[in-house]
């Protein structure tokens, strides 16, 4: 490790037993370290991140794993914590930077509160917002932190979010793309009069989605995927929906509202579509993510 102490800037760890401790020490010897990537890492003890070179933290399965920093790790722009059991919410509220561009952490049931306040506070150019299936929220934190990061987000994913049951009603998101907010209990769309840009939508099994949710809503210029499958909508919105002369895939599974062969009809017709899967939203945020880079 010592011989690529100098010119190492991307650490991949993965599958190993190493130890938290170990992993802290080899951080300290690698000066220009920008990014490390984790994977299943065995370990439960405390991994330090206190270069100041680090941009990008990457930790995946981590049920074990806390995460400690510095006071002085302020570069950190990209943070992902993929299935982060073992996360508590004050190890990453320490690790949320000013100048965060991408957070993305996903089942942590002890993250909490605390990391909506951090962002809020800090008002970090975020461009990727995703907490799926994150611990114990409310809609009120959570709207004055979307308020405070509005004019940069561009991916906002906010997936099984049980506490989630409206969004900020009169903020712009002048360049927010795409919109994820499956299985959560959100019943306005209203904030789609204020997302100029939004290309994909998702609300898959949102069950208290249905026409008056779209009521106020007149066009959606640039969409391009429209995933509502499980909802409550009806034909009203479905002929907004599709007035998009950029729609390229619609989902309408489970749409009882809408009758059968019309279902059946729309399915045949987007159900291959080229390029589809670059415009999904887990790819679609991988490609804001990492333009910058």
């Amino acid at each position: 490790m010592r011989t690529y102490s100098d010119s190492l800037r991307f650490l991949d760890l993965s599958c190993c037993t190493i130890t938290g401790n170990h992993i802290t020490a080899y951080l300290q010897q690698l000066r220009n370290l920008e990014y490390i990537r984790c994977v299943s890492l065995g370990s439960a003890e405390a991994c330090v991140f206190e270069n100041q070179s680090i941009r990008g933290i990457e930790i995946l399965d981590s049920r074990g794993l806390a995460l400690k920093s510095r006071t002085h790790v302020s570069k950190v722009e990209q943070l992902c914590l993929w299935q982060a059991r073992g996360v508590k919410s004050i190890a990453v509220k320490n690790i949320v930077s000013a100048k965060m561009q991408v957070l993305c952490i996903t089942n942590a049931p002890y993250v909490d509160v605390a990391v909506l306040k951090r962002i809020t506070y800090l008002a970090p150019p975020l461009r990727v917002l995703v907490l799926r299936d994150v611990g114990a929220f409310d809609n009120i934190s959570m709207d004055s932190c979307l308020s405070t990061i509005a004019n940069s987000l561009e991916a906002l994913d906010l997936s099984d979010s049980s506490f989630l049951s409206k969004l900020p009603q009169n903020c712009v998101f002048p360049k927010l793309r795409s919109l994820v907010l499956d299985n959560t209990g959100v019943s306005s769309m209203n904030i789609l009069l204020f997302t100029p840009m939004l290309e994909v939508l998702s609300l898959a099994r949102c069950r208290h989605i249905n026409n008056d949710s779209f009521r106020q809503v007149i066009e959606l210029n640039n969409l391009k995927v429209a995933r509502l499958s499980g909802t409550k909508i009806g034909d009203a919105t479905l002929s907004k929906i599709q007035a998009s002369t950029k729609l390229v895939y619609l989902n309408i599974e489970s749409c009882r509202e809408i009758n059968r062969e019309t279902r059946l009809k729309i399915g045949k017709k987007y159900a291959s579509c080229p390029s589809l899967a670059s415009l999904l939203p887990e790819n679609l945020f991988l490609q804001i993510s990492f333009s910058n880079s």
